[in-house]
């Protein structure tokens, strides 16, 4: 019988990146722990290298990997990294020859046919990861045909084949915790304007897909099927984290932990009871409430992340993100109210936005004054349907594609086009100007300053950096263009 052996990979952010790193987080790769975990039950022999955490050489990844001499690699991959994933790919055939490298990840997932003209590629696994993984496992090292692994694309005599789709995992409490032993945890940390104390972090998923249709999102992985966890099975898990590995805050990725405002409430409850820390979580405007965000900050809630978007209802519209902007400022006014750091995230040049559109949204976001706003260029990613449209359009060529400048924010390369009327060139200056009109005020800073001082010498320096990214940012040149008009 050969050794059931796995390594799984999760590459470092590109060099595009360089900026946002020096201000963004670090949080534990949950799809490969999920799937080392449900592996591991299965008798399997997994191994992790989270590279970006351990930002190992490509030497010296490899040589690790030669080292574990696993039967199988698993490399997961964004579009940002995709070019790192592939690079990774093409260094492990180039030693491990007869190894088997498979990719999966929201790339891979939305464009598995562009991944497989990578020869280094020999399958990609779409959407929910861990039965499509452990099924294709099976097959490749025993030796079988993957003609019928549910979830899989591959090579199939001389062309490519996309076998169904695997059923999605309806019953979430079913899985295993994530395998945080296998992972570097004492690396892991909140971006630097999200940071709530000094000690140990950690991050957890309570459901999976968003049964939302936003134009501009990639639902490549978990699709539009809303799974929730039970509100007792999460609390087991931060229970965990808490006694095994000390975490002295916490972030919940979902995309929508309010879209059940009882159930998020238990869960709340529950964090409180069992450790009694800080956290933070992402919403929609839409769902703010007075009674929820009271509960909520009783219970250690400490900043809360909007998908605000735009300033302007019409573009809001277009964006098929149905909210508007009365939403987006009575949640500001309710978070802020309550106690609760609100952080808005904000994109430029959706479809419709004008300079006067994106102008109108500057203005809106600095009126509204959020504790933090981070404005983004429109990114359009793989399996989102407006990549789809600037494909169609003639805007982007799959093939031609870098996939570096898929960098949303304080990116050293510019966006892959426009799908407004405002070229690149005057977008990237935009959002500089955005940053320096919204960030640069003297009752701002002074604030922010304020609150700092009053949280701790660590969320000062927290806010220096931040403050000296952005300056970096200002004062690169690839960004130089028409200048923002106001």
């Amino acid at each position: 019988m050969p050794e059931k052996k796995i390594l799984l990979i999760n590459p470092q952010l590109p060099e595009a990146s360089w900026l946002n790193s020096s201000v963004a987080g670090i949080s534990p790769p949950l799809g490969l722990a999920y799937m080392s975990a449900y592996l591991g039950q299965r008798g399997y022999k997994v191994s992790i290298i989270d590279n970006a955490a351990e930002f190992l050489s490509l030497k010296e990844l490899v040589a690790r990997a030669e080292v574990f001499s696993p039967s199988l690699v698993g490399i997961t991959s964004t579009t940002t990294n995709y070019n790192t994933a592939a690079g990774i790919a093409g260094a492990l055939k180039g030693t491990m020859p007869a190894v088997p490298v498979i990719m999966g990840g929201a790339h891979a997932s939305a464009l598995p046919e562009y991944v497989l003209e990578n020869k280094n590629v020999d399958a990609v696994v779409r959407g929910d990861g861990e039965a499509v993984f452990y099924n294709l496992a099976e097959k490749m090292i025993s030796g079988g045909s993957l003609a019928d692994v549910k979830g899989v694309t591959f090579r199939d005599g001389g062309g490519i084949k996309a076998n169904p789709p695997q059923e999605v995992v309806g019953d979430l409490d079913s899985l295993p915790f994530p395998a945080y032993e296998l992972l570097p945890m004492h690396l892991y940390h909140p971006s630097l304007s999200r940071r709530l104390t000094p000690g140990r972090f950690a991050s957890i998923v309570t459901s999976r897909g968003c049964p939302y249709a936003c134009s501009f999102c990639s639902h490549s992985v978990f699709g539009h099927t809303h799974r929730l966890r039970s509100p007792g099975n999460v609390i087991k898990e931060v229970e965990f984290l808490k006694k095994e590995y000390g975490i002295s805050e916490l972030l919940i990725w979902d995309d929508t932990f309010t879209a059940e405002p009882a159930r998020a409430a238990e869960i709340a409850k529950g964090i409180k009871r069992v450790a009694n820390i800080p956290w933070s979580c992402y919403s929609r405007t839409d769902h703010a409430d007075d009674d929820l965000y009271k509960t909520f900050y009783e219970c250690g809630l400490r900043e809360m992340l909007f998908g605000a978007e735009s300033g302007s209802n019409e573009i809001l519209r277009n964006a098929n993100k149905g909210i508007t902007i009365e939403d987006t400022r009575k949640a500001v006014s309710l978070a802020k109210k309550n106690g609760i750091s609100a952080f808005c995230s904000v994109i430029l040049g959706l479809p419709g936005d004008t300079r006067e559109t994106i102008k109108e949204t500057i203005d809106f976001f600095t009126r509204v004054d959020p504790d933090y706003a981070a404005f983004c260029v429109l990114i359009p990613f793989p399996g989102a349907p407006l990549f789809d449209k600037a494909v169609k359009d003639g805007l982007l060529d799959i093939k031609k594609t870098d996939w570096e400048s898929y960098v949303t924010i304080f990116s050293s390369k510019p966006p892959p086009c426009s799908m407004c009327e405002v070229p690149v060139e005057e977008l990237t200056a935009l959002q500089k100007y955005a940053f320096r009109k919204f960030l640069f005020r003297v009752g701002y800073v002074a604030g922010r300053v304020g609150k700092a001082l009053k949280d701790g010498p660590f969320r000062l320096i927290a806010f220096i950096r931040g403050l000296s990214t952005v300056i970096k940012h200002q004062a690169h040149r690839h960004m130089a263009g028409m200048g923002a008009r106001r």
